[in-house]
C-alpha cells in the first residue's frame, strides 16, 4: 500500500520527500535509529492528507519544494512535540509511544533550527557530507554498494528537481542554488 502512495507522488511531493529523506540521513544521522525513515514517510503522508495536499496535486507549479519541506518540518516537530504521530493504516496506533521523551525532545530543538531555505540546503549538503565520511561494516554494506546508494539518490534528487515546471522562480532559484550546491559536494 506504501509503495502504491509513494508511486503515485507528483514531482513536487517526490521531491519533497527526498529533500526529506537527505535531510534524514544527514543532518539528523545521530537521531536516525530513534526517528526512522518510517517515521518520517508516516509524517509526509499525514502530512499530504491532513494540508489539503489535494490542491497541489493539480498544480504543483507555483510550489517550492524547500517551502514544502520547512512546512513538513514544522509538522514533524509539532508531533515530536505532542509525542504523537498516528500509523498511517493502523487506528489509533501511535508511533512515538515508545520512543524516549528525552530524545524526542532533542530530536524537536534540533528540527526547530530548521526554518528557512539556507538552513535546510545546510541541513542536506550534510547528508552528502556524511557520506563521505560514514562507514559501515562490510558485512553489513560494502562501500561500493553505499556510494552507488548515495549517487542513485542524489540522481534521484535531481531529476525530481528537473522535472518541477521551468516557469517558475522560486523553484527555479531555489532548484538552480540546490543543484549547484551539491555539484560542488559530489565532485
Amino acid at each position: 500500500m506504501e509503495i502504491a502512495l509513494v508511486q503515485n507522488f507528483t514531482p513536487l511531493q517526490k521531491s519533497t520527500f527526498l529533500l526529506l529523506k537527505a535531510i534524514h540521513k544527514g543532518y539528523l544521522s545521530e537521531y536516525a535509529e530513534i526517528l526512522t525513515t518510517y517515521h518520517w514517510k508516516t509524517a509526509y503522508f499525514l502530512y499530504c492528507e491532513n494540508h489539503e495536499f489535494d490542491e497541489l496535486k493539480r498544480d504543483d507549479t507555483e510550489v517550492c519544494p524547500f517551502d514544502e519541506v520547512s512546512l513538513v518540518l514544522c509538522f514533524m516537530k509539532e508531533c515530536l512535540d505532542l509525542r504523537k504521530l498516528n500509523h498511517y493504516f493502523i487506528e489509533g496506533c501511535n508511533l512515538f509511544i515508545s520512543l524516549p521523551i528525552e530524545k524526542i525532545k532533542c530530536i524537536a530543538e534540533t528540527i526547530s533550527r530548521l526554518q528557512d531555505y539556507d538552513s535546510i540546503i545546510c541541513a542536506v549538503k550534510m547528508f552528502w557530507e556524511l557520506g563521505a565520511k560514514q562507514e559501515v561494516p562490510d558485512e553489513i554494506v560494502d562501500q561500493q554498494t553505499q556510494e552507488q546508494s548515495k549517487i542513485k539518490l542524489v540522481n534521484a534528487i535531481k531529476e525530481a528537481l528537473k522535472t518541477l515546471s521551468k516557469d517558475r522562480s522560486l523553484t527555479e532559484k531555489a532548484k538552480d542554488g540546490f543543484l549547484s550546491k551539491l555539484s560542488k559536494n559530489t565532485n
